[in-house]
């Protein structure tokens, strides 16, 4: 049975109480339990010496009965206070290892997800440009690329009606303002691309708003 505090005098036979407290207080079973010294030693090196061993109050001989019941209860309700302390400490760290583990594997769930995305992108079999609301590239697929002879690097950070023939981009235009005040709509018309060699292929463009969860622009 684990006491919830031991009263230590120093002087005794055989095992003085400064050597049984070092021995307690190095022991883990028995390291958290409050000591409080009595002693008739009332020298300032006894009293320091008590309390750099872990003692956590010094009474010295004679005492009154009241004043000894009152410490010992107000260092029992500290040491009851600094536990449940430190449990709801040790519960607040491992609610917060288990969201971290949570974060990272949303995190490592969406970074897969968008890969897969990416990916699905990349390797469709028509061409297609994501540009924001100024209508600057921020990526195009492989399609297009092909489509156009032209590389990404080539097309990344530029106006998207850069890829559009000179008499087809006021339509264009047309369009993409249409789909930015209809964003849940696919808008549609065929138009001319420019090619790096300033041929022209004609195409079914497709103008569309990616939307979140609650269907807003992104």
């Amino acid at each position: 049975i684990k006491p919830h505090l031991i009263l230590l005098d120093i002087r005794m036979p055989g095992m003085d109480g400064f050597e049984v407290c070092r021995i307690l207080k190095t022991n883990p079973d028995t390291s958290q339990i409050p000591i409080i010294f009595m002693s008739a030693l009332d020298d300032v090196d006894s009293k320091m010496t008590g309390f750099e061993l872990g003692a956590v109050d010094y009474i010295t001989k004679p005492f009154e009965k009241n004043e000894l019941i009152a410490r010992v209860r107000t260092q029992i309700r500290i040491n009851r206070l600094s536990q449940n302390l430190a449990a709801a400490n040790a519960s607040l760290q491992e609610m917060m290892l288990l969201l971290d583990e949570k974060v990272q594997q949303k995190t490592e769930q969406v970074k897969r997800q968008e890969s897969l995305l990416r990916s699905t992108i990349d390797n469709a079999p028509i061409g297609i440009v994501n540009a924001n609301e100024d209508g600057i590239i921020m990526t195009v697929n492989r399609s297009l690329c092909e489509m156009l002879g032209r590389p990404a690097t080539d097309l990344i950070a530029q106006s998207w009606l850069t890829l559009i023939a000179p008499d087809y981009r006021a339509k264009a235009q047309q369009l993409l303002q249409a789909g930015f005040s209809q964003p849940e709509l696919i808008n549609k018309t065929e138009i001319g691309l420019l090619r790096q060699d300033q041929t022209v292929c004609t195409v079914i463009l497709a103008i569309g708003t990616i939307l979140d969860a609650d269907y807003e622009p992104v």
